[in-house]
């Protein structure tokens, strides 16, 4: 009987306190996700790959703003370079916002593929871990996504690699993107991402636009980083038509003599420079 009159006392204050704790944990939930918002140029699709392992696939690309570095011929300036008129417009977009409205923009795609893009994604990778663990890994979506994200390959993605959906599709920038040398190519996170590589969850992704220097330079980073053949892929620069078809056949000459894959960008042969495709 005591003990009952005690509880009965002591109940509406524990509510009381559960109710409290309830909303701070809440109130926490959502500082974090204010924190967590990302920058977004663009999200478009559906449509198709245009380079690389997944070239001619269905998919949506989700566009990042920022990069830490500034090719000469990078047809995306608008993602980074101030002076791009372009450069001002974007979206300042949390997680679930990003989702929601790549979800969207996928409709009833069959293939479930997302790309992010940008600019360099991996500068945002905290966010990014939480985007694709909360919207795009196994418990939430069945058959769960895959998430390829384009990088330069100088930022380590840290547990993003962590997620099985994710692969990397890993850039490089040789001497002729007019970046300092030093900052294009760092050991840490290329040693990581040809690890990643070995386990076919990262591919190398080379741009040339000149045989004789870019295939030296090309061939002495796969050495160094004992790069596996089978992941290595040669693209030819260009925006126009024009570029990607004269291009070419450097890129077959020096894929074939290697060993290693070839890949065109589709979307520019379809569309040339044009955005959103």
């Amino acid at each position: 009987m005591i003990l009952d009159e005690i509880s009965s006392l002591l109940l509406p204050d524990w509510e009381h306190r559960k109710t409290i704790l309830n909303f701070e944990s809440w109130l926490m939930l959502k500082r974090r996700e204010a924190t967590m918002k990302l920058e977004v140029s663009e999200i478009f699709g559906p449509t198709l790959q245009g380079e690389g392992p997944s070239i001619g696939k269905p998919a949506t690309f989700i566009r990042l703003r920022r990069c830490n570095l500034q090719c000469t011929w990078c047809d995306t300036k608008y993602t980074w370079d101030k002076n791009d008129p372009g450069y001002s417009f974007f979206a300042s977009m949390n997680y679930h916002e990003i989702a929601g409205l790549a979800l969207l923009k996928h409709g009833g795609v069959s293939t479930r593929l997302i790309v992010i893009t940008g600019g360099e994604p991996l500068i945002w990778r905290t966010q990014l871990i939480e985007l694709v663990r909360v919207h795009f890994t196994d418990e939430v979506a069945t058959p769960q996504y895959r998430i390829e994200i384009e990088t330069n390959g100088t930022i380590h993605p840290r547990t993003l690699a962590d997620l099985s959906n994710v692969f990397f599709n890993v850039s490089p920038k040789l001497s002729s993107s007019g970046n300092d040398d030093l900052k294009t190519i760092r050991d840490e996170p290329m040693k990581f991402f040809s690890d990643m590589a070995m386990m076919n969850k990262a591919i190398f992704k080379f741009v040339l636009s000149d045989l004789r220097s870019d295939g030296v330079e090309i061939i002495d980073i796969v050495q160094k980083y004992k790069i596996p053949s089978h992941s290595v892929y040669l693209m030819p620069q260009g925006t126009t038509v024009k570029e990607i078809v004269e291009g070419s056949q450097a890129v077959f000459a020096l894929a074939i003599s290697k060993g290693w894959n070839a890949t065109t960008r589709l979307h520019t042969l379809a569309y040339g420079n044009r955005r959103g495709i």
